[in-house]
């Protein structure tokens, strides 16, 4: 399986894990379960994509 494909596989199983602890966290912020999973999608998703780049280490 490519590295991508593994990549956005596990995102997926993180996603799906963590997406109600994370809705329920922005409803008691936003007050909106509309605004909750949007800012969940917003949020999550540029973070897992960030992650799949991640080789460990100092940037320099």
């Amino acid at each position: 399986m490519n590295e991508f494909l593994m990549g956005h596989t596990l995102g997926l199983q993180l996603f799906d894990g963590l997406k109600p602890e994370l809705t329920s966290f922005y409803y008691r912020m936003l007050g909106s379960i509309d605004d909750a999973d949007d800012a969940v999608q917003e949020t999550f998703w540029p973070s897992i994509h960030d992650m799949t780049k991640y080789r460990g280490g100092n940037r320099k």
